[in-house]
């Protein structure tokens, strides 16, 4: 685990990696959703446990909003948090990667 613990390529590697994934989940899912789906707002009035994913989703969007502000050091910085509470983890991977890539450059982030 030590490894991971360090910026590193393959760091770097899980990220664009997992953000590549979650692209092509929500790809795929939008594309296969017209399938017997029950619809956003039927799904928030019927279960309990969608309202509270969403809102668990919302609040971790916040929180990395938050921590991209306070720990940064970019202007860019405050576009990457407005992006991350708007778009979540689609805006706050390529911000990590980004991270990590300046970080292995050698760059001041």
């Amino acid at each position: 685990m030590e490894r991971w613990k360090q910026p590193s390529q393959a760091r770097l590697r899980l990220i664009i990696g997992a953000w590549i994934f979650l692209l092509i989940y929500a790809v795929s899912s939008y594309v296969y959703s017209y399938r017997g789906d029950v619809g956003d707002l039927n799904a928030f009035m019927a279960s309990n446990f969608t309202r509270t994913m969403f809102m668990d989703i919302g609040l971790l969007s916040s929180a990395a909003a938050f921590w991209i502000v306070v720990f940064g050091r970019s202007p860019l910085r405050f576009l990457f948090a407005v992006a991350t509470l708007i778009l979540g983890s689609f805006a706050f991977f390529p911000y990590l990667a980004w991270l990590e890539w300046s970080t292995l450059r050698g760059q001041r982030v």
